[in-house]
């Protein structure tokens, strides 16, 4: 009987043993390894002109990068801090007249969504790959964007006729 009970005693703790060291395997394999992501949009010469002297751009641009070369969970939650840092000093800046219309800001904020949701599954430890993919499908678009502006100066008009009753009921003449 004694020896029974020793048995079960050593093939439960043997159980015990390889999923705690199963656990810490999880733990430590925290390397990330993004190989699905879209590629990422380029700007056009004219829009690369037009951002160069955006300090605040090219500062969440820099933080993107971090983002980008973050192997470890850990590096990917501080790139992502820094990054949503960032974002709030852009949206808080002045762009280029070019790009002070609604669609280069709601591109803005849904980038700022993403990388939320990117953050919180960072912190609950549960997968990020779609996370990842979202936010460069949504600084693609946003690259994109300033870029079709550029191509396409009617958008910028049209938005502007659009808002003009907007801007004429807020100012009225008196």
């Amino acid at each position: 009987m004694t020896l029974v009970l020793f048995l079960l005693l050593g093939f439960s703790c043997k159980k015990e043993k390889q999923a705690a060291e199963e656990k810490a395997e999880v733990k430590k394999d925290t390397v990330l390894n993004y190989t699905n992501l879209p590629s990422l949009q380029e700007l056009d010469d004219q829009a690369t002109q037009l951002v160069a002297p955006w300090k605040e751009y090219q500062d969440w641009e820099r933080s993107f990068g971090f983002m980008e070369r973050a192997t470890t969970k850990e590096d990917l939650l501080l790139a992502v801090e820094d990054l949503l840092s960032k974002q709030d000093t852009l949206d808080a800046s002045s762009p280029p007249k070019a790009f002070q219309v609604l669609p280069i800001e709601s591109r803005q904020k849904v980038i700022r969504t993403h990388l939320m949701q990117l953050k919180a599954a960072l912190q609950d430890e549960t997968p990020t790959d779609s996370s990842m993919a979202a936010i460069y499908r949504a600084r693609n678009s946003w690259r994109n964007q300033m870029n079709v502006l550029l191509r396409s100066p009617l958008d910028s008009v049209m938005e502007r006729a659009l808002l003009a009753p907007e801007i004429e009921e807020e100012n009225p003449t008196p």
